[in-house]
């Protein structure tokens, strides 16, 4: 009976042990990112269109309410090794965009070209509406 005890404990502490391994393989592997970078996103609400041309952040001019906005952006992977990309825009204009694609794989020197369409609802106040676009590289 003093067998099936302690076999059984070592059973136990074995198996907590390989669940602990796994579980933190996971956790390395799929969830800690390689890096990120962050793009401001910039968009004024008027009664009129204006375009701006700034290459220093995503910026879609002045836009009327009911209306949208497109940009594009590229993705290049400038790394020696494969990247899973996912992209979140973050901040009051978040609800606002629709990407092209927001999660996909890059491989060494591999570029991906990303349209963001802004779509202002009709009941935006007038101003400056501020967010941001996060690339996640895992």
């Amino acid at each position: 009976m003093e067998k099936i005890k302690t076999k059984r404990a070592i059973l136990t502490l074995l198996l907590i042990a390989a669940i602990s391994s796994i579980s933190t393989y996971f956790i390395y592997t799929y969830l800690e990112s390689y890096e990120i970078k962050t793009i401001d996103m910039h968009l004024t609400v008027g009664n009129y269109t204006g375009f701006d041309v700034t290459t220093n952040a995503l910026v879609f001019g002045t836009v009327m309410p009911s209306s949208y906005a497109k940009r594009k952006i590229n993705i290049t992977n400038i790394n020696e090794r494969i990247h899973k990309i996912y992209i979140k825009p973050t901040g009051e204009l978040a609800e606002w965009i629709t990407l092209s694609e927001n999660k996909f794989v890059l491989k060494e020197d591999q570029s991906k070209e990303i349209a963001i369409r802004i779509d202002v609802p009709y009941d935006a106040k007038y101003g400056e509406h501020t967010g941001s676009l996060k690339i996640i590289f895992k």
